[in-house]
């Protein structure tokens, strides 16, 4: 994002927290205290492709609020954290996972993260499970809550900002999306991390939201069974056999595996991983050109 797109966004957040500060005033709920236990998704994800993950190497995990940003790795399937009663708190895990490069192994974060938005995201008995198509709006929250870095807005019209708005219909759209493209036969599958992030955010500072900030007009659509693109194979002895490639958003893997589609941000790139440490990087140029080439997998650096 350039200098001066980021400043607009960061100005328009600023212009809305001003408008909150003046006619809101503090929750009195938020020096309320509530525990939950927080349930991390399976891995490997219990799919048509389950047998065919990387291992898992341990979570990295954030959790934000208004007030506290917290981060820290974790191996065991559940955490618990103390929550203000109903002050909205992002919370992310992406898997770690590990390839191996000739004798040596590396980890990298090559899927995207599962998350959750509480207390909008499911609840049963105190307990809010992450969800892979969860972690795109999970996301968008943390990235509303870490600008207070930039724009240092207090912790009253943050809680205000992030509360006001119905992150529930977001991630019921962003579902409705994805079931809207299963029964489109041509369709390749709805990821929501291929909008356009930065939209998306400017148009929440101002309180503005649409459908159409989720839609993926500015996607084309490739087939991967187009002989320009199918040269995925691997021999196995006299045997050849075709190599699973993975989509770093999780629900998309069990679609991918059956109907070889995905779509592609226009001007931008898909990575797609291979069983080992290897990726197939595709590229979309302005004439909706599509060109590949095969890639190593980043590799994963400490970030605490």
């Amino acid at each position: 994002m350039s200098f001066y797109t980021k400043k607009n966004w960061f100005l328009g957040i600023l212009q809305f927290f001003l408008w909150v500060a003046i006619g809101c005033s503090f929750n009195n709920q938020s020096s309320i205290k509530e525990e939950i236990n927080v349930i991390l998704p399976q891995w490997p994800p219990k799919d048509c492709l389950m047998n065919e993950y990387p291992k898992l190497s341990r979570w990295e995990v954030s959790v934000c609020s208004s007030t506290t940003q917290n981060f820290f790795y974790l191996q065991d399937n559940d955490f618990s954290i103390t929550v203000n009663k109903n002050e909205p708190v992002s919370i992310l895990v992406v898997p770690i996972t590990i390839f191996q490069n000739n004798d040596e192994y590396y980890e990298t974060d090559f899927f995207y993260p599962a998350g959750g938005i509480y207390p909008f995201s499911k609840l049963n008995n105190d307990s809010l499970t992450l969800d892979w198509k969860n972690g795109f709006c999970a996301k968008c929250l943390q990235s509303i809550l870490l600008s207070k870095n930039e724009t240092f807005i207090s912790e009253e019209s943050l809680i205000s900002f992030s509360g006001k708005f119905n992150w529930k219909k977001l991630i019921e759209e962003i579902e409705s999306e994805i079931q809207l493209s299963l029964q489109q036969e041509d369709s390749a599958f709805y990821n929501p991390w291929l909008i356009d992030f930065h939209k998306l955010m400017t148009s929440l500072s101002e309180r503005k939201f649409s459908k159409t900030l989720i839609s993926l007009n500015n996607c084309t659509q490739i087939d991967l069974n187009n002989n320009d693109y199918y040269l995925y194979e691997k021999k196995n002895g006299e045997q050849e056999s075709e190599i699973n490639l993975f989509s770093r958003f999780i629900p998309e893997n069990e679609f991918l595996s059956q109907k070889k589609k995905i779509f592609i941000r226009k001007e931008s790139t898909c990575l797609l991983a291979t069983e080992n440490e290897f990726g197939i990087l595709f590229s979309c140029d302005s004439q909706k050109k599509v060109s590949k080439e095969v890639v190593l997998l980043p590799i994963y650096c400490e970030r605490l």
